[in-house]
């Protein structure tokens, strides 16, 4: 198949497009195009049962609210909206093996800076990377644990308005959901390994953008990601990767990293905080890896860091998307799967934002 360009905008002042085509020639294809206003992703899937193909368009309208239960009218239609988040745990090499990042998704440490201990009560159990499993059972179960916190990264919406009250809701809608996300487990992983550009961690990004500072290049980010001959670089590696998947794995999850992820709130804080705060405060030990991440960003050509700066721009992308699977209430084979809110994060936020936050999620958490 011909290999296609990826282009992504740089800024908000730009309405330049940018598409994404990541392939699996034996189960599905799909495009993502991305532009200042506007963001649709077109999805065509040999589905394994009706064998039909669907294709998807967001529009951005239906504010309005309902609480109205599903009917059964010819045309009602259910859409549950919702932020897949970070579909991956962090396996930096220059970050310690006893780091939090390591065993606790992002997600769920994140909930606990947001709300902090004196709201437990409105922290999610939610965990991203359950939206890689292959039990039904696992994806319905974070499903509920999306409606029961009724945050602002999820809506149910019925004929295009939102509802205020979940109790219409059964638990066969949510299965079916959970079904569509276990049947299309390709696209999340795909998802997620779009997310994992990110490989080298924050920390080390900050240093390659003032790597560039120091260097005075950063200037040459901006033309640099504009250039689809660097771009589709990435996607090269990123098909190589899909196609060395091992069965569904993709490279992306393990069994251990499946019951460690689909269980965060189990996890044994206390210990595994001792030992971060033991591997953080060791000097020998942290001045190691620091050494390492400087040594490695340190040697890097200006092309390198530009191309890794990119990656990690993507990654950010992806991150924070929405998915909106809307299933036909009268024909349960009828459904369409949609990624929204593609626009590029500004990037400058690697000095100015994202590595505070992120020191802050770990040490709060």
């Amino acid at each position: 198949r011909k290999k296609h360009p990826l282009r992504i905008p740089v800024d908000d002042d730009q309405h330049q497009s940018a598409d994404i085509h990541v392939h699996d020639d034996d189960n599905m294809y799909f495009t993502a195009s991305l532009q200042r206003d506007v963001s649709s992703l077109r999805l065509s899937s040999i589905d394994y049962e009706a064998k039909q193909q669907a294709e998807t368009k967001f529009n951005g309208n239906g504010n309005d609210q309902k609480s109205a239960p599903p009917s059964s009218s010819s045309s009602s239609s259910l859409a549950f909206d919702f932020k897949p988040k970070w579909m991956f745990l962090n396996e930096s090499p220059f970050i310690h093996p006893d780091n939090i990042k390591r065993r606790v998704c992002r997600f769920a440490m994140h909930q606990r800076l947001k709300y902090g201990s004196q709201c437990k009560q409105n922290i999610s159990k939610f965990c991203p990377l359950s939206l890689l499993s292959d039990d039904v059972h696992v994806i319905a179960e974070n499903l509920q644990h999306l409606m029961h916190a009724k945050q602002t990264n999820f809506n149910i919406l019925y004929e295009s308005s939102t509802l205020k009250s979940y109790e219409c809701i059964r638990s066969s809608h949510i299965y079916q959901i959970a079904s569509i996300i276990l049947r299309h487990r390709d696209l999340f992983l795909k998802l997620s390994l779009l997310q994992r550009l990110d490989e080298y961690d924050i920390a080390c990004y900050y240093k390659m953008w003032m790597q560039l500072k120091t260097r005075n290049k950063l200037h040459l980010i901006e033309p640099f990601m504009r250039d689809t001959k660097h771009l589709d670089v990435i996607i090269a590696e990123l098909q190589k990767k899909y196609l060395r998947r091992n069965e569904h794995d993709c490279g992306v999850t393990t069994a251990s990293t499946m019951r460690c992820a689909c269980h965060c709130d189990k996890v044994d804080i206390k210990a595994m905080a001792h030992r971060h705060r033991y591997a953080q405060n060791n000097e020998n030990t942290a001045q190691q890896y620091n050494v390492k991440m400087d040594e490695f960003v340190h040697h890097m050509s200006d092309d390198q860091l530009l191309i890794n700066i990119t990656k990690f721009a993507l990654s950010t992308v992806f991150k924070d998307c929405q998915t909106v699977i809307t299933i036909d209430l009268n024909e349960l084979n009828r459904y369409k799967i949609t990624i929204i809110d593609l626009h590029p994060k500004p990037i400058q936020r690697i000095e100015t934002k994202w590595l505070d936050q992120d020191m802050e999620i770990v040490e709060n958490y």
